[in-house]
């Protein structure tokens, strides 16, 4: 005996990517028809819609409407990548709401990423159930959802303090970079500026060193042929032993095993 659902899901995914940026163009000029999210990974994207301007930084993501027109008032950074997912709503009225936010901090940052490329690795496999996909969008939303009251631009003293040393992480994590240097260069107690940073992001300035160079690191295992060793001193990594400890950490395997398992993502440069 076999059981049989007609499961009924608010969303229907359409396509996913990843996107590393080659430093030229823009994002286009365009209006779609379906609703597309961006979380962006590394770097910052400036686009537009229905003309207000939005910079998305690294672990930020930005939902974008049919029906109006989105563009990029500056050109891609060198540096910038980020998934994107294109998703259509469904007529379907369910007694829960889900609220979206149009342009937030993720929460779990880390956690989200997982699910992109699970849904890109989904949407490789031929003969792929669509139902999965669309799932792994909604674990997608429902992630961003879970987001919602974290802005994305805070505004008072502490969470400056805290940005300006995220954007000064995001300049620098592949030099010799430590919490005493950060504040050095910024003009701020390492102490103060630590904890100020922790509670507006969570986690330690050296977790957020990490974290870039993990990110970027992810963008050369894909996107390259260098050796583990190379991408880790590239990274900033001293040590090849200590790479591979922090990144199994945030992304759950080794640097080899996530080239392998994310070999057929769907990338695109343009």
């Amino acid at each position: 005996m076999t059981l049989t659902l007609h499961p009924q899901l608010p969303i229907r995914c359409d396509l996913a990517g990843l996107f590393v940026s080659r430093g030229v163009g823009t994002h286009p000029d365009r209006v779609v028809d379906f609703h597309e999210v961006i979380f962006v990974r590394e770097g910052t994207l400036f686009i537009a819609e229905d003309g207000k301007h939005y910079a998305v930084n690294a672990g930020e993501a930005l939902i974008l409407l049919p029906g109006k027109r989105h563009w990029g008032f500056e050109p891609y950074q060198k540096e910038l990548s980020f998934f994107w997912l294109h998703f259509y709503v469904q007529d379907t009225a369910g007694p829960q709401e889900m609220v979206l936010p149009k342009h937030v901090q993720v929460q779990r940052p880390e956690h989200l990423s997982a699910l992109f490329r699970r849904l890109l690795d989904e949407q490789e496999i031929p003969g792929h159930a669509p139902i999965t996909c669309d799932l792994l969008a909604l674990l997608i939303l429902t992630g961003l959802s879970h987001s919602e009251g974290t802005p994305a631009a805070p505004r008072n003293s502490l969470n400056r303090i805290a940005s300006e040393a995220q954007a000064y992480i995001a300049l620098h994590h592949q030099e010799l970079l430590s919490s005493s240097r950060i504040a050095r260069a910024l003009g701020y107690n390492s102490d103060y500026l630590g904890r100020a940073f922790r509670s507006v992001y969570g986690h330690t300035l050296t977790e957020a060193i990490n974290r870039y160079r993990v990110r970027r690191a992810c963008v050369l295992l894909l996107n390259t042929h260098d050796t583990i060793e190379s991408i880790a001193h590239a990274c900033g990594f001293r040590e090849v032993i200590y790479f591979r400890r922090v990144f199994r950490e945030l992304e759950g395997v080794t640097p080899s095993s996530y080239r392998k398992l994310h070999a057929q993502m769907f990338v695109n440069t343009e």
